[in-house]
């Protein structure tokens, strides 16, 4: 018997890591990256006001109060989308939305609600008045402020997660090296299973443990191949394990590895050519557990 921490070791150094592979960004979800992604570019890539308003040189609004407004001319109109005015126009101000970037000179943004505007007869701003000063870079998106260029995004062997989908999408990243899930089967064992589409009789009791392992196969990503039940049977479990291998890079098995004289899975492993890695651990619960290796490199839990 051996302790659970070498039960890890022996586990982690038997694990052969997944061939890389490229996948499409939305396809990668779950898999585990097979190189350090490094941003080419900056997120954002320029400067942006994070609020619709205004952008000004927060220097004219110094001394801005309701005793003494400041007043300043509106140059123009930038959207998002659009690029940035080709130059800067002294004491005036640009009509910005959320997104566009900054114009030349601008180093702040003054929120639409936070100033009194004339309009003209078609509603496009003329001038506006406010009475206290902007704060330099006060609203604005600084280039790089999320992301920046050569910055380390994700290391190899790190799980992609939704949340690492967007940062990956926000850099123009369409496509991912990866390393794939494990391709899993789940054999359960034991003459006392019953079929849950069927009524109880005698000593039978109904399959928890599949049910359990399939659930958490789904929660976690990893191809599910093959789900079967199989009597204590040594002939129909190897020829379930057999049939299990040629799908399946893990395969986990519930019952038979006790002392009893129907525990048949270490038996048949050996007589498949699989090789025992460990036969229990001392912890409890699950003390009987089973690592093997199958013949073709197939792990067996």
């Amino acid at each position: 018997m051996i302790d659970y921490q070498q039960a890890l070791r022996i586990i982690a150094d038997s694990v052969p890591a997944a061939s890389p592979e490229p996948v499409p960004l939305p396809e990668s979800t779950g898999c585990a990256t097979a190189t350090d992604i490094i941003s080419e570019t900056a997120v954002p890539p320029f400067a942006n006001t994070a609020m619709d308003g205004y952008a000004l040189r927060s220097a004219d609004t110094a001394g801005a109060s309701a005793s003494n407004p400041v007043e300043m001319q509106v140059a123009g109109t930038t959207t998002a989308g659009e690029s940035a005015p080709a130059s800067a126009v002294e004491n005036a101000c640009w009509e910005i939305m959320t997104g566009a970037p900054m114009p030349p000179g601008c180093d702040a943004v003054i929120p639409v609600e936070n100033v009194e505007c004339t309009r003209d007869g078609d509603g496009a701003p003329l001038r506006i008045r406010f009475t206290r000063p902007v704060q330099p870079g006060q609203h604005v998106r600084k280039a790089g402020e999320d992301i920046g260029k050569g910055q380390l995004l994700l290391a190899a062997g790190q799980p992609v997660y939704p949340q690492v989908v967007m940062g990956l999408g926000a850099i123009g990243c369409s496509e991912v090296s990866v390393r794939r899930m494990p391709r899993v089967a789940i054999i359960t064992t034991g003459n006392e299973l019953q079929d849950n589409e069927k009524p109880l009789q005698g000593g039978l009791i109904r399959d928890a443990n599949g049910p359990y392992l399939a659930a958490f196969m789904a929660h976690t990503g990893i191809e599910l191949v093959r789900h079967e039940s199989v009597t204590d049977d040594p002939a129909m479990l190897r020829s379930s394990l057999e049939s299990a291998a040629a799908e399946a890079d893990v395969i986990l098995t519930t019952g038979g590895v006790s002392a009893g004289r129907m525990d048949f899975v270490p038996s048949v492993v050996t007589r498949t050519g699989g090789e025992i890695l460990f036969h229990k651990v001392a912890m409890r619960p699950g003390k009987p557990l089973l690592f093997a290796r199958l013949p073709a490199g197939q792990l067996l839990f």
